[in-house]
């Protein structure tokens, strides 16, 4: 700790950045996992080091590289420190979201992704640390930072590069599960479905369109009125036909997806809305069945109409024979016969 505390009395970043180098390589034991730092050295106090010389970095202005070692103190360390001092971080990271340096808030939102993944080492069922009463007073101020820094480029290979930040979308509305109230959340699919029309021109990165799709259907898991979900077909399924009609073959399995479990979610009561029904004929066509990665979320809706509203199929004969044809031959083939 002598050379850290010499490190500290300098007043320069450089010094300071070396200061907290060194302790953090002192302070955790064995390497730095995806769950963070585990065990630490018993000789030095990380709560206390990150209260005296840490948390200054975070609340007032400082050079963006020890705002950045601030918030990656925040992430490695995550562990040792209570919930309730974590708790007091949510906002300043989220004040970080509007720093203009693109580390120093892409830090900040890896961050509050890992915070919210967290799961509580102290009972066997590792439950997480984190619930939705805990993020709900933050919720909007998340998300109000998080998507205007995703659409602040207008390029789509641009937009989908930080992949970071929409994981942390994602990872908001997992924990937030039912409090977003309906209002705000038809702005959030409104702000997805601006996302994939950029995206759609060049759908460059995978894992950014993986987390677009994960989070919408996350909203549609968490709808706490099913007499909303009519809304949601409404607002998604435009956006959603148009994929399909321009064939964008990479976001093509997720739009299966997410207009079956759109369908499931939708009580039965309810007729089964027109555009389900002029999409049975295109997805009699053998050409949507030959592309593998395509089977699960076609027969996943095929199955979602006909247990909503089998008419499309009953009241034309024409219908049924494609549709037993596709499943024969689901069932002859060794690779897709679990969906036959």
């Amino acid at each position: 700790m002598h050379y850290v505390n010499q490190f500290l009395t300098h007043s320069d970043w450089r010094n300071k950045d070396i200061a907290i180098y060194l302790f953090t390589s002192l302070a955790a034991k064995g390497s730095v996992t995806n769950i963070g730092v585990t065990s630490t050295n018993m000789l030095v106090d990380v709560v206390q080091f990150f209260t005296d010389n840490i948390a200054t970095y975070l609340m007032n202005d400082a050079a963006p590289i020890l705002k950045t070692d601030a918030v990656k103190y925040i992430m490695t360390f995550r562990n040792q420190l209570t919930k309730e001092q974590l708790i007091t971080t949510i906002p300043l990271l989220i004040n970080h979201l509007k720093n203009p340096n693109v580390v120093v808030y892409t830090y900040a939102a890896i961050t509050l992704d890992k915070l919210f993944s967290m799961t509580s080492f102290t009972n066997a069922k590792h439950t997480l640390v984190f619930d939705k009463h805990d993020i709900q007073p933050f919720i909007h101020d998340l998300l109000n930072n998080l998507f205007p820094l995703i659409l602040s480029h207008s390029a789509p290979e641009k937009l989908s590069e930080n992949e970071f930040l929409i994981k942390t979308v994602m990872q908001v509305l997992n924990t937030a599960e039912d409090t977003i109230d309906e209002k705000f959340k038809m702005t959030v699919i409104e702000q997805f479905l601006s996302i994939l029309s950029i995206i759609a021109k060049n759908p460059a990165n995978p894992r950014f369109t993986h987390y677009v799709f994960e989070s919408m259907g996350l909203l549609i898991k968490f709808g706490s009125d099913p007499s909303r979900v009519n809304n949601y077909i409404n607002s998604i399924m435009p956006s959603l036909l148009q994929i399909l009609s321009e064939d964008v073959q990479e976001f093509v399995p997720y739009t299966f997806q997410i207009l079956a479990y759109l369908l499931e979610n939708l009580p039965k009561s309810n007729p089964l809305p027109a555009q389900y029904s002029t999409l049975v004929k295109p997805l009699m066509s053998p050409a949507v069945w030959e592309y593998r990665g395509n089977v699960p979320g076609i027969t996943r809706l095929l199955i979602a109409i006909m247990a909503h509203d089998p008419t499309p199929f009953v009241s034309n004969p024409q219908e049924l024979t494609p549709l037993l044809g596709v499943f024969q031959k689901l069932i002859a083939s060794r690779a897709n016969d679990t969906y036959g």
